[in-house]
C-alpha cells in the first residue's frame, strides 16, 4: 500500500466539496465499526479500485514526450475499468461511485 501513498493523497486533496467531505465523516463514521478484517477487505478493494490510478500516474511522470495525447485515453481507460469494478462492498462501491463520478464531471467526455 506503501507505494500508492502519493496517488492516494493527491486523490484525497482533490476530493474536497461538499458532497465528499459528507462521504469522507460517514466513513470514518462507518470504520469505527468495521471489524479488523473487514477492515482490511476494504483495503484491499480500494487498492483494486486506486491500483489503475498509481500505474496511470507512474506512465505519465515517466514520459520524456509530450503527453496531452494519452490524456483522454487514459482518462477513458480509467473510467471503464471504474465502470467494470463490480465485485464491491457498500463501502468500496461509494469510493468508486464518488472517483467515476468526480471524473466525469471534471472531464464530461468520458
Amino acid at each position: 500500500f506503501v507505494h500508492l501513498k502519493p496517488t492516494i493523497m493527491q486523490l484525497y486533496s482533490t476530493l474536497n466539496n461538499h458532497t465528499l467531505r459528507e462521504v469522507r465523516r460517514e466513513v470514518k463514521t462507518m470504520s469505527s465499526f468495521l471489524s479488523l478484517e473487514e477492515k482490511f477487505k476494504l483495503l484491499e478493494k480500494l487498492t483494486e479500485i486506486l491500483s489503475p490510478f498509481d500505474e496511470a500516474t507512474q506512465f505519465l511522470s515517466g514520459s520524456k514526450y509530450s503527453i496531452l495525447g494519452f490524456m483522454t485515453p487514459m482518462l477513458e481507460e480509467l473510467a471503464c475499468q471504474l465502470k467494470h469494478l463490480t465485485e464491491l462492498n457498500n463501502k468500496a462501491s461509494l469510493v468508486r461511485d464518488m472517483i467515476l463520478n468526480n471524473l466525469i464531471e471534471r472531464w464530461e467526455d468520458l
